[in-house]
């Protein structure tokens, strides 16, 4: 099972990863493919035109030779019947004058004349009818001709009406494309242009702002702080007392302890149990006047054993995911405060308080200590809790080039009082082998946890 949790993990992480860039890489050079065939298209579009033009010319240079062929034939023609008509009146002329029969010279020579007058006539004739064929040839050229053009000029509106087309979308595309690029730069830079309003104007005037006060009435001696580096707690229970563990967070106890599964640690506040995995713990208890014994655990090797000791405390604000175990009359309550620009700034608006007498015992990443100043600074994910009656102040990072890459959170919190402040070495631990999507919803469940104050 964990060989096959291991496979899926690395397709997800990695050949997801290099399949992307493959995909990616592939589209651009079908991208590529694809403009390039689109420019060839529109030059051949253009080749068109030219040669269609060109063709255009030629049959209209066609078209006036061919008319200017048919008005000399038809001056021919003309000339023609003009030359039949002076004949057929010669010819009549010439029958009017018909000698004598006895008169045999003269009848041979009038009779030779006529003879040819009646040819000349005869050729005029048919020559005629050439002319007229090559009338009727002429008129079928020119109808065909300007059929032949008539369709050219359609092609030519054809190829025209793609040209624009091609056009359109060139100038279209260098505009969305245009558009693409102004969003692109948008979306690269907005991270950048937000973190430097955010820390130019906001995070300059919350500086100059008092600090946030939660509740004025608290003293320092309501709380008292251990730590132990063993890595474990052992914690004597006397009789009639009773404390409430978290799953995997204890390795032994004495077996006189009576066990009560919990399902819920406090079940008037079930979202803030269920969010900070205080669920499913166990009730031990001891019912016999001897003392019994209980061992407490951190969850990893890393972190150290810790415990707040609260006597009639007014609050204590502390992180529930990092709580293990509660001993004593404690009490949870929430408060919430839209009114302060320290907490829209940091968005946290639901502060989550302990309260009561008891003990509860907690770990930390990498250790800590409980620290105090007249003037402290201290990272926001290496703060834990602090005491409701501490007035919290908000001062920007000194280091803006780490914020600008996102490498650190925007403000440090300053606190300057005496009261109890908790600080652990190291911030939570975060999975850097994380899919983008597993990333893009814990981001969006850390902000929803963070308003909520978890």
């Amino acid at each position: 099972m964990k060989l096959a949790f291991d496979i899926a993990k690395f397709i997800t992480s990695k050949v997801f990863k290099l399949l992307l860039i493959v995909v990616l890489i592939l589209a651009a050079i079908q991208l590529k493919k694809r403009v390039q065939q689109w420019y060839e298209e529109r030059a051949k579009v253009e080749s068109d035109i030219v040669l269609l033009n060109d063709s255009l010319s030629q049959f209209k240079q066609k078209q006036l030779d061919v008319l200017e062929l048919m008005k000399a034939n038809k001056l021919k023609i003309q000339e023609q019947i003009d030359l039949q008509e002076s004949l057929k009146k010669s010819i009549l002329q010439h029958k009017e004058n018909e000698p004598l029969f006895f008169l045999i010279e003269d009848r041979l020579k009038w009779e030779a004349e006529l003879k040819i007058l009646e040819t000349s006539l005869s050729s005029s004739e048919k020559l005629q009818q050439n002319f007229f064929s090559i009338a009727r040839q002429g008129r079928k050229t020119q109808a065909q001709l300007k059929l032949e053009r008539d369709q050219k000029m359609r092609l030519l509106d054809q190829k025209k009406e793609e040209l624009i087309q091609y056009n359109w979308y060139e100038k279209h595309v260098k505009k969305i494309s245009s558009t693409i690029i102004l969003i692109a730069l948008l979306v690269l830079l907005a991270p950048l242009i937000n973190r430097l309003f955010w820390y130019s104007l906001p995070g300059a005037w919350v500086e100059k702002r008092p600090p946030y006060l939660l509740d004025p009435d608290g003293i320092s001696s309501e709380i008292s702080f251990s730590c132990d580096s063993s890595k474990q707690l052992k914690i004597q229970l006397n009789e009639a007392e009773k404390i409430c563990v978290k799953q995997n967070c204890y390795n032994s106890f004495d077996e006189d302890l009576e066990r009560k599964n919990r399902f819920l640690w406090d079940p008037k506040a079930w979202l803030i149990s269920y969010s900070a995995e205080m669920i499913n713990m166990t009730d031990f208890h001891n019912p016999n006047p001897q003392e019994a014994q209980i061992t407490l655990v951190a969850p990893k090797a890393e972190d150290d054993l810790c415990k707040i000791s609260l006597n009639e405390c007014h609050g204590l604000i502390l992180k529930p995911g990092q709580i293990i175990a509660v001993k004593g009359d404690v009490h949870l309550s929430t408060q919430w405060n839209f009114f302060s620009i320290h907490n829209w700034l940091r968005l946290v608006f639901r502060h989550i308080i302990f309260s009561g007498t008891g003990d509860i015992y907690l770990y930390l990443h990498g250790g800590g200590d409980q620290i105090k100043g007249e003037s402290l600074r201290i990272k926001e994910d290496h703060l834990v809790g602090y005491q409701t009656s501490c007035p919290v102040g908000l001062v920007r990072n000194e280091n803006l080039w780490h914020y600008l890459l996102g490498k650190c959170n925007l403000f440090d919190y300053r606190f300057k009082s005496d009261k109890f402040i908790l600080m652990q070495n190291q911030s939570s631990p975060t999975d850097n082998n994380k899919t983008p999507g597993e990333r893009f919803f814990d981001a969006i469940l850390g902000t929803v946890g963070k308003f909520l104050g978890f």
